[in-house]
């Protein structure tokens, strides 16, 4: 891992516990896109991130309306190589793009929804050394047409990915995962017919321990599913989750306030984008609010670009300028935009990860438009983050979706931030697996608690800053990169049941 330290980011202020008490500075972000090798790809759909070759670094798939989508191979000093991989490339269109092990082999496969164009969507195995197959009908997903969203969780519990897909002119689908790849199509659930989702999120809105799914739906009113026992509820009970006067694009959830709870955002077209703070299970509407705004907006990314502890949010807009917000912790964001995050493309997928493995979040965005895709890479520079990935046990979930990660303060209940692994899906898009905290100081340790969707509670206690840490399931300790000297410190594993 790269590790880059500076003198550009000081934190000034009183420090309470290791909690910074002010705000930032946030850093810039620079256009690498054409440095990157990255190529021009026009009509632009979703970006999806992940390791599908498991080298350490973040590949790229970039979809594209009417188009099938591109894959780029993550070289590992900063540029990309495309990849031909001749099954890819004959699906007719590649709207929608996300990652998930449905076979439980340890590697990465892709599935792709394609709108407007074939009439099906598409389900690639991940066979190694840059070969996929088409398993769209073997697999049964084929069940699900033309959709807009879809994302991958262990709905119940059984240790393999189940997968929902949004529909086009069609019916929502869950799909079963039998624990060899191949899905059943259940039916009837709730939400089968909630209309054209256009985004949607598994996380565990209520802390019961299993995942929900809330739908962002186009053109009506959203939902909110609760998972009781491996059965989808309504749970929607009117405003805010209806995100009444609406328009759903993409839904993503993130710990705003440090409670330790996953509050939603909605981003909706043509009409006012919603914050709902999530009050232990029930959400309040903040608007009116700085992110109430109306700016057509269509993809999320969510991520503490600037390493102060609190999420940020990035705004993709479709034909207005885009917007990054800075979040101060106490519901307070401040409009800190500027070239070149004010893109004023057509805009729709969007995603992070730390593609450089420089420990900042780094951002994709991408147009339906001649501008296609854009890299930009945060300049942040410092050792102030953790990076968590999570691996599940016994050969299931290997790459830990669904699992529930907190930073704590070394030895306190201070709590520095919580994420679920693969939670965030954007619009028709996928954020890295990789589990990213911004830290308030790189001179203290912490605690890492993750939860994985068994209920297993694994800890990692002493844990330096400016690192990458691996939390096992089955309790093993995975060697992690050693810090810088000034960082070095003992690390010792904590196993719960």
């Amino acid at each position: 891992m790269r590790l880059i330290l500076s003198a550009r980011t000081l934190i000034i202020g009183i420090v309470v516990f290791g909690i910074a008490s002010c705000a930032l500075a946030f850093p810039t972000f620079t256009d690498q896109t054409s440095a990157a090798g990255i190529s021009v790809l026009a009509s632009g759909q979703g970006v999806a991130w992940g390791d599908y070759d498991n080298d350490g670094d973040e590949d790229l798939v970039i979809g594209r309306n009417a188009s099938s989508p591109v894959l780029y191979k993550n070289n590992g000093n900063g540029t990309f190589t495309e990849v031909s991989v001749s099954a890819i490339s004959g699906a007719q269109s590649g709207n929608c793009v996300v990652w998930g092990d449905v076979d439980n082999d340890g590697d990465l496969d892709l599935f792709v929804g394609a709108y407007g164009q074939s009439g099906q969507n598409y389900l690639f195995r991940n066979d190694g050394s840059d070969n996929f197959t088409d398993i769209s009908v073997s697999s049964g997903i084929t069940a699900s047409d033309e959709s807009f969203t879809a994302a991958f969780a262990d709905y119940d519990g059984d240790g393999d990915l189940d997968l929902y897909a949004g529909g086009y002119a069609f019916d929502n689908v869950l799909l079963i995962n039998n624990g060899s790849g191949v899905f059943t199509a259940l039916s009837p659930f709730a939400g089968q017919g909630a209309g054209e989702a256009r985004g949607c999120v598994w996380f565990d809105y209520d802390s019961d321990g299993d995942l929900d799914l809330y739908l962002s739906v186009q053109g009506s009113d959203c939902m909110m599913l609760r998972n009781d026992a491996g059965t989808l509820v309504d749970a929607t009970g009117g405003a805010p989750l209806n995100n009444s006067g609406g328009n759903g694009r993409a839904a993503c959830v993130a710990d705003f306030d440090n409670d330790g709870d996953s509050d939603l955002y909605i981003a909706n077209a043509s009409a006012t984008n919603k914050l709902l703070r999530n009050d232990g299970g029930s959400f309040t509407d903040l608007t009116p609010h700085t992110l109430a705004v109306s700016m057509n907006t269509i993809g999320l990314a969510l991520a503490d670009f600037n390493h102060d502890g609190n999420v940020d949010v990035y705004l993709h807009n479709g034909g207005q300028a885009d917007k990054m917000y800075q979040n101060d912790g106490s519901w307070n964001f401040s409009d800190v935009t500027v070239a070149p995050l004010d893109d004023a493309g057509t805009g729709r997928g969007s995603a992070v990860a730390d593609y450089d493995n420089d420990g900042d979040v780094d951002l994709v965005i991408n147009n339906n438009d001649s501008t296609g895709a854009t890299l930009l890479r945060n300049e942040q520079n410092d050792t102030k983050w953790l990076k968590v990935k999570a691996v599940g046990a016994n050969g299931k979930n290997l790459f830990g979706i669904g699992c529930i990660v907190k930073v704590y303060v070394a030895g306190t209940s201070t709590l520095v931030g919580m994420r679920q692994i693969g939670a965030n899906v954007s619009y028709d898009s996928m954020d890295s697996l990789i589990a990213h905290f911004g830290l308030p100081s790189a001179s203290q340790k912490y605690d890492v608690k993750a939860t994985f969707p068994s209920g297993a509670l694994r800890e990692l206690a002493n844990v330096d800053p400016g690192q990458m840490v691996t939390v096992d399931e089955s309790g093993a300790a995975i060697p992690t990169p050693t810090p810088p000297p000034a960082l070095v410190g003992s690390a010792q594993w904590c196993l719960y049941e």
